[in-house]
């Protein structure tokens, strides 16, 4: 049995990320465990729009999921896929659980996917960050509970048996010394690309853009009860009259990506009514002229398809210095464009827009996406880590 132990509200999209179909042709049962409700009780209205799912089993507590175990372990052997963080006292126990129990295999995905910004010391006692902290202590808070609790799961060494590392960069080597298992594999969305039928006889072009849940929708702001950095009233009117814009300077129509944590209508108002496609996003970035986007870790997929990628951002998120920060590490890393949305369009470097740097994304590919040579599947890797160890 393949047993996921899931931090968030487990959804369809999931099934799909992570080819539960798929490893069930390898002969391999698999059971969802989930623990939001128990673990972050207070992000459950980013979901509000998704129903659970009836094969998912919600996890009341640390001694639930003991006893459920325990069940398990009766009838089948276990490798047990891990995504709980040590963000609070209760993860921080289920990892110390796991780790202290013998009887599983326990396997994590530590890679970030995408680049990430190394805020180092200097950046946290800069003037401007403890001016933050001193107007806003609830920030200060989190950041240092953060800070704490993965310090903590370090110092008692709550490490699994394997890592799986999809790319070079961004993944906790030093579990390495620990005598954790560094095994490679592809970053989820890759995996899809290499995993489900394509349909590349799509003639009809489009500029596409995925689309996140900020501002008009909640979602990663409530797990640390923070806002967004924009709103829709300024957003969404710079957003469309760009789109227009770019419709007419392109002659091609902008398709929409959905977001999976955000129940569409078709043509949204709020995205000047273009239309919201159901298509597999693997499918859409493959056909498509360009993409959009502000940071998705979707764009693992238009580097593998060789897509240009054209990065925006607002006045608003322009003033907010942490999302530069990212941004501009995408930049440097895919040596692709970006657009203030509100700036004048005669701006926009249209022709410096459609040139791909094939070396950064040879590289970005190789540091965040895949470190192997073999085009294989994660659910073909996965089934080789049973092997392994049954």
């Amino acid at each position: 049995m393949f047993l996921v132990l899931w931090s968030w509200r487990w959804r369809n999209h999931d099934n799909v990320r992570y080819e539960i179909s798929h490893l069930k042709n390898h002969k391999i049962k698999v059971t969802i465990f989930e623990f939001i409700d128990y673990l972050y009780p207070h992000f459950v209205p980013a979901y509000k729009n998704i129903k659970p799912l009836k094969q998912v089993i919600k996890i009341k507590g640390l001694e639930d999921l003991k006893d459920r175990l325990k069940k398990l372990e009766k009838k089948y052997d276990l490798i047990i896929l891990n995504t709980i963080d040590s963000l609070n006292t209760r993860g921080l126990l289920i990892n110390y659980f796991l780790n202290r129990q013998q009887k599983n295999i326990v396997i994590e995905l530590r890679s970030s996917q995408i680049p990430v910004f190394n805020y180092n010391f200097l950046h946290l006692i800069n003037f401007q960050k403890f001016k933050k902290f001193l107007i806003s202590p609830l920030t200060a808070y989190y950041y240092l509970k953060g800070y704490f609790f993965s310090w903590l799961r370090k110092r008692f060494k709550l490490f699994p048996n394997y890592l799986l590392r999809a790319g070079y960069k961004h993944y906790p080597n030093y579990m390495e010394k620990y005598g954790v298992k560094i095994r490679d594999i592809n970053s989820l969305d890759y995996s899809n690309y290499l995993t489900y039928k394509l349909n590349r006889n799509n003639k009809k072009k489009y500029i596409l853009f995925i689309d996140s849940p900020a501002p008009k929708f909640k979602g990663d702001g409530l797990l640390y009860k923070s806002g967004y950095p924009f709103t829709s009233e300024k957003w969404y009117p710079s957003l469309n009259n760009f789109f227009t814009k770019i419709e007419k300077k392109f002659k091609l129509k902008v398709l929409i990506a959905p977001h999976p944590k955000v129940k569409y209508k078709d043509r949204p108002k709020y995205l000047g009514y273009r239309k919201v496609t159901k298509r597999k996003i693997y499918d859409l970035i493959d056909n498509s002229k360009f993409i959009i986007t502000r940071l998705s870790t979707a764009i693992s997929l238009a580097i593998v398809c060789k897509k240009p990628i054209l990065f925006i951002y607002s006045d608003q998120l322009d003033r907010h210095k942490s999302y530069m920060n990212e941004l501009n590490l995408f930049l440097d890393e895919t040596g692709s464009e970006s657009f203030n949305i509100d700036d004048k369009f005669e701006n926009f470097k249209v022709k410096n827009l459609m040139k791909i740097n094939l070396r950064k994304y040879k590289n970005y590919k190789k540091n965040y996406i895949t470190a192997l040579n073999k085009k294989k599947s994660n659910n073909q890797l996965i089934n080789n880590i049973f092997k392994e160890n049954f």
